[in-house]
Parts: structure tokens; sequence; C-alpha cells
């Protein structure tokens, strides 16, 4: 049997179409999904490198052109070959629809209407076949993700994003604050000590000094993360520690 998906599980919603897609990025919410959407191909390989999916919904609802060949050209930009696509067709339904999309390259069809709850169940289903049989994949050492994927570090452009409802938002830290953040991610779920900071190069800061101690900088950054930012706890005697 597959398994479910962890609530971590990020899906690519690609269509210009915006017909029922509320309703379905509701139901797939609802059931623990986060929902990453655009509207072509050409941002997907930028995306992908900062919220990797774990499945694609291609929503060609209302288009009757061959989706196929789109397919192709989705397995050549996002890695994993292997990584699972749901096209929506706007064909009739049927077997011959089915065939073409299997053959096309698809792992699964839905034709109008597509029911909430049927579009759901089949995600689950697809990624939980995904995840059982797919290898391993080394992680990224310029960016870090919390465990649920909420937030994301670009250490390489220096970004900050956290997910706000479906969307992620670019949050505007210095450079202090994204090194606190930095370290606190990569030590999570261990404590970040004094100790560390030090050897992160907090060899200046002083307790005393209200404008650069390191309590005011993540005190800042508590308020700049909303609420992620309590998922930061102080540890008394010791440091900070990432929670999720």
């Amino acid at each position: 049997m597959p398994e479910a998906p962890a609530t971590s599980a990020t899906v690519f919603w690609i269509g210009a179409s915006r017909q029922s897609r509320q309703e379905h990025e509701a139901a797939l919410t609802g059931r623990g999904f986060q929902v990453a959407w655009a509207d072509s191909l050409a941002p997907l390989k930028s995306l992908a490198v900062r919220i990797p999916p774990e499945l694609v919904i291609l929503d060609l609802q209302g288009d009757s052109a061959d989706p196929y060949p789109i397919v192709r050209r989705l397995r050549r930009i996002l890695p994993p070959r292997d990584l699972p696509v749901v096209v929506l067709s706007g064909r009739p339904a049927g077997a011959e629809e089915e065939r073409r999309a299997l053959s096309g390259g698809a792992d699964d069809c839905l034709a109008e209407p597509v029911i909430p709850e049927v579009l759901c169940a089949r995600v689950e289903a697809a990624i939980g076949t995904f995840r059982q049989f797919a290898r391993p994949r080394p992680r990224s050492r310029s960016v870090l993700r919390s465990k649920d994927g909420r937030l994301i570090l670009n250490l390489a452009a220096g970004e900050c994003l956290v997910q706000e409802g479906p969307r992620y938002e670019a949050k505007r830290l210095t450079r202090k604050e994204f090194s606190v953040l930095a370290l606190l991610l990569r030590k999570a779920p261990r404590i970040a000590r004094w100790s560390d900071f030090r050897t992160a190069g907090w060899s200046t800061w002083r307790l005393g000094d209200e404008s650069r101690t390191l309590v005011q900088h993540v005190m800042r950054l508590r308020v700049k993360l909303g609420p992620l930012g309590r998922r930061i706890e102080t540890v008394p005697g010791a440091g900070y520690r990432w929670n999720g």
C-alpha cells in the first residue's frame, strides 16, 4: 500500500485557467498539501530549487490542445524524471483519453468536470507511490528548509521565503538576522549555543550592548517571521533552538 503523504508534500499547479483552481487548491490544502502555482513552464526550474515538488498538476481544463508534448517538456525541465504528473484534460473523459495520457507520459488524467475530492485522492495515491519507489535525492547545500517546508533560506541569494497560505512570501532580513536564522536551521532540532554563535562570527556581541546584542536580533527576527517566529525557542543559559 502506498503511504499517505505528509503535510509537507508540495504540489505544483501549472496552467493559465483559473476557472476552478481556487476550489481545488482549498481541497488540497485542506488535506495537508502545499500548492505552488505558475501560469507557464518558464519559472518552474528556479521555483523547484526553492520548493522541490512531489507532484505536478498540469491544468488544461477548457483547452482542447494535445497536452502530451507539454508533459514531455515538463519531464525535461523538472527532475527527477519519475516525478508524478496529473493532467486535468479539457478533452472528453473516456478510455481513449486515459490511454493517450499514459502513453504520453502522464501518470494520471482527469477530465472535466474534475471533482476536488477525487483529485485529492488521485494526488495522494500518486505521491504515496512516488515516495515508496523514488531514490533518495541529495539535499542542496545552498538551500536550508524547516522540517515542514514552511521556511526556506536560499544561502546563495540571501533570500528568506515564508509560507503564508498557499504562497511563499519573501522576507527582508538584515545580514545578521539571516545568519542567525541560518545557524538555527543548521542546528535544528539541537540547541544553537552561545559558543556556536561566537564560532559563526558573533565575537563582538555583548549582552549589555543594546544596539548589537544577539538578543535584540532574535527579537526582531521573531517579529519579521510572523507566526513562524514563535518557533525560535529561548533555552535559558544555553542559547536558542528552532522548533519545527
